[in-house]
């Protein structure tokens, strides 16, 4: 059985740009409207906090100086030793686990990158010749958007085993598509199609996106904040409570959905992905199954619509999930519309990068199919600067070793001409609670403490 945890202070966030220059930067988003420039903006911020970790947890982000030489004298000893570093609760994986149970997702994801300390960049020749950057970055996600996907089409009849496409030189295609992008006659030039083993007709993919615009706190979550003290039930009235729960919380997804302000959003980005998935599809193949559906998550009711186009992959055609992903990223539902201009002035706005979070993460699968989430609702986990290149051990009062580690929650929301700045921000706040939960329960857990 887990050992009981005594719960310890709370982890406090502190948001990169404050509540009143969050509300500046939407009256300055009207203002834009009002001029033409756009007609919605998706604004974000950052929650940040730096955390100090068990020390043993550096040796999963690949700093492996808490191995000492003398401990691999006797192999058993190193074992029981170095349990601990092994125990993957202290990990941020530990933390993607009660995230995943707290608060599931269909486009959940974990995604931990090591890179090599700047030493030994310094020291490899080749890296830096091609100036290779390095990066420790833990990724804990739990999206409910997807991005993108492409799969066989199923309407169309399978074909045999050896006429399964594959993606031809797929890595160098995509860098190419990257440090290239703007000298299109060469781009055009790069074999992107989607080769087979013997000659055939035509295949066709399914490409579908799943933008979400719309949110709203589910009756539970308002409850719990709007109460000091939790209500007990006794046996004869938790059934009447938990009808009177339920129609309340279906109260809140009818009024998401009947909300003028929350269609228009949607509908917006709805016409932008449309446009987006027309550059890459066929002609007249792009369409909406569902328009503002209401989608209800653990802690929030969601407004997801489903725009689907079919590409068209055969000889003389090179549209295949690279051609996709360049025709749609970023994610219009993290930009805004027109995508072009509203970037332009999110970036002057924001001021800062948004890293990992509003990006995307997923596979690319060697038939041809993808899946792409869009990563929202995450915690991204990066070493602090004073211990980035070191890898130092700080320790606290009781001399237990720590290490420091950045720890950043990305949220926002799309600001309108009928978007009201508290409401907002609030908005901004609630998507980030159930991150925010994770990471206080991971601490309770196993000793994370806040960098003062």
């Amino acid at each position: 059985a887990r050992k009981k945890i005594a719960k310890r202070d709370t982890i406090n966030f502190v948001p990169n740009r404050p509540k009143h220059q969050y509300q500046a930067d939407i009256t300055r988003c009207h203002e834009e409207i009002r001029n033409g420039e756009t007609y919605e903006l998706c604004v974000t911020n950052q929650l940040e906090a730096s955390l100090m970790i068990p020390a043993s947890v550096s040796l999963f982000h690949g700093n492996h100086s808490c191995f000492q030489e003398e401990d691999k004298e006797d192999d058993d000893s190193f074992t029981n030793s170095n349990t601990l570093k092994y125990d993957m609760e202290r990990t941020p994986y530990g933390l993607y686990k009660i995230l995943r149970e707290r608060n599931p997702a269909p486009f959940a994801a974990f995604l931990k990158l090591n890179g090599g300390s700047k030493a030994n960049k310094e020291n490899n020749e080749q890296q830096r010749r091609e100036d290779v950057p390095t990066a420790n970055v833990s990724i804990c996600c739990s999206s409910p958007e997807r991005f993108l996907s492409v799969k066989k089409d199923s309407t169309f009849s399978a074909r045999s085993a050896f006429e399964r496409p594959r993606f031809s030189n797929i890595i160098e295609n995509l860098q190419e598509c990257v440090t290239d992008e703007k000298d299109t006659t060469q781009r055009n030039s790069y074999d992107y199609s989607l080769s087979t083993a013997a000659p055939f007709s035509a295949k066709y993919y399914q490409v579908e996106s799943k933008p979400i615009k719309g949110t709203a706190a589910r009756y539970f979550l308002t409850k719990q904040q709007n109460s000091a003290v939790p209500t007990s039930k006794n046996s004869s009235s938790s059934m009447e409570e938990e009808d009177e729960e339920k129609r309340e919380d279906q109260r809140i997804a009818n009024g998401l959905r009947e909300s003028v302000k929350n269609r228009a959003e949607n509908l917006m980005i709805v016409d932008l992905l449309r446009n987006d998935l027309s550059r890459v599809c066929k002609i007249g193949s792009v369409h909406v199954p569902r328009l503002m559906h209401i989608e209800s998550f653990a802690t929030v009711h969601q407004m997801v619509s489903t725009i689907r186009g079919t590409l068209e992959s055969h000889e003389n055609d090179t549209n295949n999930a690279i051609d996709v992903i360049s025709a749609c990223f970023p994610g219009g539902s993290m930009t805004g519309a027109p995508k072009l201009r509203t970037m332009d002035i999110l970036d002057e706005m924001e001021g800062v990068t948004r890293g990992p979070y509003s990006g995307s993460l997923g596979y690319i699968s060697l038939n041809g199919c993808m899946d792409m989430n869009i990563i929202i609702r995450t915690a991204v986990l990066t070493p602090c600067q004073d211990s980035r290149l070191s890898g130092n051990v700080k320790t606290n009062e009781n001399n237990e070793g720590h290490t420091c580690w950045q720890t950043s929650i990305g949220a926002g929301g799309a600001i309108t001409a009928l978007s009201e700045s508290d409401d907002e921000y609030e908005e901004m706040l609630l998507k980030a609670k159930a991150v925010k939960n994770a990471i206080q329960e991971w601490a309770n857990q196993v000793g994370v403490l806040q960098c003062k």
